[in-house]
């Protein structure tokens, strides 16, 4: 209980309930349109789709500006890579922001008449928002190839050599030539389901020991879609883009409440 009233005295923390709520009510409401349910429901469902909705776009507001003052502390860190992409999926992030507060503030009807066409604002708003994600997946895959490099490859072939060294009664005066036979042998002669059945140990052992970059791979793979739905790319129904909606949500509140598994920096 004390880590539920932490978490949601968060803004985020807030922002992630009312977005699993909204997400689920949009997989009610289609479960019904689908079904030809009561209409009363529907229409309260799809209400409360909207609703959630503008509270959590309220909840935001602001916020672009404190996204995007967080780029400059990203720009000192010395991996090109990262830096770019951090840097980037966060402008890209706060330019999603600002022009949501706009489109917000244009359906609270604070705005002058037609000042703005909304629904073009909304559209470049969910752009940008898509290049975030997708910034943030660059980062993530570059993360997955380093630590290949770093752990798959190294530590595999180690554990291997010592593995084989051990079985085959090697003491530890084994000279140094024998060390690299040994390893030639167990690199370029693998029996395959041997050798597939220890890839997925590594593969596991990769996911537990970097669980930040797993976590937020797979939130932003969830995330990827509905973007890309909104605009046109790809097409899907409101209940595929509800329960990717709500499985992002869940995903993204592992970190919260286990900082251990925060990616550092945030995309």
């Amino acid at each position: 209980m004390d880590e539920f009233i932490k978490f949601n005295n968060q803004t985020s923390g807030r922002d992630k309930i009312f977005r699993l709520c909204q997400y689920t009510s949009r997989i009610v409401w289609y479960s019904l349109e689908k079904r030809h349910g009561n209409a009363a429901v529907l229409q309260k469902a799809k209400h409360l789709d909207e609703i959630l909705g503008l509270m959590r776009r309220l909840l935001r507001f602001g916020r672009f500006y404190e996204t995007l003052h967080s780029t400059f502390p990203v720009m000192s860190i010395s991996d090109g890579v990262i830096r770019l992409t951090s840097s980037l999926s966060r402008i890209a992030n706060a330019s999603f922001m600002f022009l949501d507060h706009v489109v917000c503030l244009d359906k609270l009807g604070l705005l002058p008449s037609k000042m703005i066409e909304a629904p073009k604002w909304d559209l470049l708003a969910t752009k940008f928002w898509l290049y975030a994600i997708l910034l943030g997946l660059t980062r993530d895959f570059y993360d997955i190839l380093r630590i290949y490099k770093e752990e798959f490859q190294v530590k595999f072939r180690t554990s291997r050599i010592r593995e084989m060294a051990n079985s085959a009664g090697t003491s530890s005066s084994t000279s140094t030539a024998e060390i690299k036979n040994l390893k030639y042998r167990i690199v370029n002669h693998p029996n395959s389901v041997v050798k597939c059945v220890r890839q997925v140990k590594v593969i596991s052992q990769c996911v537990h020991d970097h669980a930040d970059v797993a976590v937020d791979t797979v939130k932003n793979l969830f995330d990827l879609f509905i973007p890309l739905n909104s605009l046109g790319i790809v097409k899907l129904s409101p209940g595929v883009i509800g329960l990717l909606g709500c499985l992002s949500t869940v995903v993204s509140v592992i970190p919260q409440l286990n900082p251990m598994v925060k990616m550092v920096p945030s995309s």
